[in-house]
C-alpha cells in the first residue's frame, strides 16, 4: 500500500501495463504511479502537474505519454492516447482526435467527434469510440477513420483484439466486473471494427 494515494478518484484512473507485472496508472492531481511488481508496490513519478490525467500509453517498456486535462493547447480533455508507432500517436477527447507522425513536434486535429477511447493493435489498424454511439477504424495508422455500426450507445474505452474485432467498455459496460466473472467479465461488449 502506498500512503498518501487516494483511494477514491475524482476522475476515472486509466492504466497501461508494458508487462504483465510492470504497469502505470495515472489520475487526479497529476498522479503517476508505476508498479514494477504486478501492483504489490507502487512507485510515484512526478507529472509536472497537479491536473487530472485521464490517459497513458507506452510506446515501449520506459517510454510513455500521459493525456489529461488542459496539458496541451487543445481547447478540452484528452481522455486517452495510444501509441501505433515509435513516432505516430492518437490523442483523443472531447474535441476530437490529434495524431502526430513526428513523435509530438507537431499535432494535426483528424476528428471533429467527441471521442473517448482510442486502441491500436499495430502500426496501421486501431479503432476510437465515443458518443454517441461512435465507432471508428483506421487502416492508416489514424490519418483516415470510417465509421462502424455500433450496437450500444456508450462506449468509453477500446482494446483492439485483432485486426476485424475490438472489445469496448464504460461505467455502465464494464469490460470487467468487480467480481470478474470469466476472462473478460460478464458484461464484455465485443463488436466488429
Amino acid at each position: 500500500m502506498l500512503s498518501g494515494v487516494r483511494r477514491h478518484w475524482t476522475y476515472r484512473p486509466a492504466v497501461a501495463f508494458v508487462a504483465s507485472t510492470v504497469g502505470t496508472v495515472v489520475g487526479d492531481h497529476g498522479t503517476i504511479l508505476r508498479t514494477p511488481d504486478g501492483g504489490s508496490s507502487w512507485i510515484r513519478q512526478d507529472s509536472g502537474s497537479d491536473l487530472p490525467l485521464s490517459g497513458v500509453s507506452f510506446v515501449d517498456g520506459e517510454h510513455g505519454t500521459a493525456v489529461g486535462s488542459n496539458l496541451t493547447n487543445t481547447s478540452g480533455v484528452l481522455r486517452a492516447i495510444a501509441f501505433a508507432s515509435q513516432s505516430t500517436v492518437v490523442a483523443v477527447g472531447a474535441n476530437g482526435a490529434l495524431r502526430t507522425t513526428d513523435g509530438g513536434a507537431t499535432w494535426q486535429t483528424v476528428s471533429f467527434e467527441r471521442l473517448c477511447g482510442v486502441s491500436f493493435l499495430n502500426e496501421n489498424i486501431g479503432g476510437v469510440v465515443g458518443f454517441p454511439n461512435l465507432i471508428l477504424r483506421t487502416e492508416d495508422s489514424g490519418g483516415t477513420w470510417a465509421h462502424q455500426s455500433s450496437l450500444t450507445n456508450d462506449l468509453q474505452a477500446v482494446w483492439m483484439i485483432d485486426a476485424n474485432d475490438g472489445l469496448g467498455g464504460s461505467a455502465r459496460h464494464p469490460l470487467c466486473s468487480h467480481e470478474r466473472r470469466n476472462e473478460l467479465g460478464s458484461r464484455a461488449r465485443p463488436f466488429l471494427l
